[in-house]
């Protein structure tokens, strides 16, 4: 016999081939019949095989949500972990899991936890310390109720929230209570202004809410368009902000700071603001018993004058909580500082500094703010941290003494800051012109202030960002902004001066070509020309033939928050009331 699958001869009692392993079967009269597979033996292997691959992934993925829910938490936000922290019971040296967040039912994130954004009233607007990363809200899945306690500090000093959008991953949330995020006139003293619509296609992603507190009574009509199915109430009124134009009111004394005295620092102390005279000085090593230290302010008067003298900064390694330091005023050296077992957030404003080459070295540094006459800190040697500061997410940059060839030398490494997402700079006018920062990383917020002097602008050709900027501010006048806007199409908001204040640049070609090309983007849901909302008094006549000849009414029919419409809910009218009387004046 032999095996009709491969031809070799059988043995008599073989049940399979000796040569190919097929099977054998005798039959009645005695032929030999090999057994073959069948398409329906393959089907049947195929399709155990997928069940068993499914099975396999399906435990597979169980293992690693798990693992997801167990493991640590790295918070991107200093004052976020710290509000968490104390909903939670958790120590700060005690691991967070994701399970656990998802577990928070409420919780307030609150200014007063973090004293260095209350720096600024001590020293009479002089620096802006008021960043919230809020990007931790993806870990909350389980929040039925979330307040961002952040008062009103006056018409400048405003807290900005960056990612407010992961608020959306919270899909049980019945109640938000937060300040109004008006579109603000630049970063330094307003919210990231992305426009109503930005903010109504937040509140449409959460299923569940019932209510929102805004701090003031909200216009009828700016109801219907955060909320046009009608099915969130919004709270009246608010302490100090009873309706909505009060948002506008420009005082300050509303925000109490308590001013420390040494010997009222115990070893629980959380928070401490020291206040130095000039002529003073403040020794560090007073404070290394403060073991639960966690945010630290030392100002001093003036930036003018003679500043205070910080003794052994490097002494505040010692204390492993501490991850907010704020510096205004005083004169210090910062070697050592690296050191710091949790520093998170700095702020060095109108200092003399000593030894600034550290920074480079504080390698757990989320923010950093340079703003003012920080002596001993040129733009130049801060061009390493952007490699060396790996987690940094947000830079504040204001120093007017730096010049146009160390602005950009600090920019041409920005490739290297793989999580920045924040950069705030200001300038002197002569740098304006000859800034450059084409290349970077997926950077989504950028701010140019404090440059209409500059007689040639800003090029906004030198500026890359095409794919990731989403909120852009300038101060300076700017060339060829239509381009710009088309070159970026994920822009959310844009702010802009195309000129200075006079009847020459005052031409309505260049802003009609502007507003064409916001209004033909599919995601600008805000256009603000800065120059416009600055015409004097002077100007009117020139004003007037402007507003006949400027299509706004097409940014209004695009559903582009602009100036007109920001006036319109301020008076509480309709826009299109509002444009046609604005029209007449």
């Amino acid at each position: 016999m032999y095996c009709k699958h491969c031809g070799s001869e059988l043995a008599g009692d073989n049940k399979f081939c000796s040569k190919c392993g097929a099977p054998v079967k005798e039959t009645e009269n005695g032929t030999v019949c090999v057994k073959k597979k069948t398409g329906r033996n393959k089907a049947g292997i195929i399709a155990m095989l997928s069940v068993i691959c499914v099975f396999i992934i399906s435990i597979a993925f169980f293992l690693w949500k798990m693992a997801g829910n167990s493991c640590k938490i790295e918070f991107e936000d200093f004052l976020v972990e710290r509000c968490v922290r104390e909903e939670l019971g958790k120590d700060w040296d005690e691991d967070i899991t994701g399970e656990e967040l998802s577990s928070i039912k409420e919780l307030t994130i609150s200014w007063e936890k973090d004293m260095t954004a209350g720096i600024d009233m001590i020293t009479a607007g002089c620096t802006y310390n008021g960043y919230v990363n809020l990007a931790d809200l993806n870990y909350l899945t389980g929040l039925e109720s979330l307040k961002l306690d952040f008062p009103r500090r006056g018409f400048s000093l405003f807290t900005a929230f960056e990612n407010l959008d992961t608020v959306t991953a919270c899909k049980n949330l019945k109640s938000l209570s937060m300040p109004l995020p008006l579109e603000g006139y630049n970063y330094n003293n307003g919210y990231m202004g992305k426009g109503y619509q930005w903010l109504a296609d937040i509140l449409a992603k959460l299923p569940v809410l019932e209510e929102v507190d805004f701090g003031m009574t909200v216009p009828e009509q700016l109801q219907e368009l955060l909320a046009p199915d009608g099915g969130v109430a919004f709270a009246e009124g608010g302490e100090g902000n009873t309706t909505f134009p009060d948002y506008y009111h420009y005082t300050s004394g509303n925000v109490p700071i308590k001013i420390h005295q040494t010997e009222e620092i115990t070893p629980d102390t959380e928070d401490v603001v020291i206040f130095l005279e000039n002529g003073e000085s403040f020794d560090c090593e007073s404070l290394t018993d403060s073991l639960q230290l966690k945010a630290l302010v030392i100002a001093g008067y003036s930036p003018i004058s003679e500043p205070p003298q910080v003794l052994h900064l490097d002494a505040l390694a010692e204390l492993p909580c501490l991850s907010a330091l704020s510096l205004c005023c005083v004169e210090a050296d910062l070697s050592g500082i690296e050191e710091f077992p949790s520093l998170r957030e700095l702020y060095l404003s109108y200092c003399r500094i000593k030894d600034a080459s550290c920074l480079k070295q504080c390698s757990l540094l989320r923010e950093l703010s340079i703003a003012g006459r920080n002596e001993g800190i040129s733009a130049s040697s801060l061009s390493p941290i952007w490699e060396s500061l790996p987690k940094l997410s947000y830079f504040y940059g204001a120093v007017y003494g730096w010049e146009e060839k160390d602005v950009n030398k600090l920019l041409k490494n920005l490739e290297n800051a793989e999580k920045l997402q924040t950069l705030v700079l200001g300038t002197s006018t002569s740098c304006a012109a000859a800034l450059e920062i084409s290349e970077g990383p997926d950077l989504k917020n950028l701010y140019f202030f404090t440059g209409q002097g500059s007689e040639d602008g800003i090029n906004l050709q030198n500026i890359g960002f095409s794919d990731s900027l989403e909120n852009f501010y300038c101060d300076y006048k700017s060339n060829r902004p239509a381009e710009f806007i088309k070159a970026h199409p994920n822009l959310v908001s844009v702010q802009i001066r195309i000129g200075e204040n006079s009847a020459e640049a005052l031409s309505a070609a260049n802003y009609n070509e502007v507003i064409e090309a916001a209004a033909e983007s599919e995601k600008i849901s805000l256009l603000l020309f800065r120059d416009l909302e600055m015409a004097g008094a002077d100007m009117a006549e020139e004003w007037q033939a402007l507003k006949e000849s400027v299509q706004f009414r097409q940014l209004y029919e695009s559903g582009i928050y602009d100036m007109f419409q920001r006036g319109a809910f301020m008076l509480d009218m309709n826009a299109e009331d509002y444009y046609e009387e604005f029209l007449k004046q």
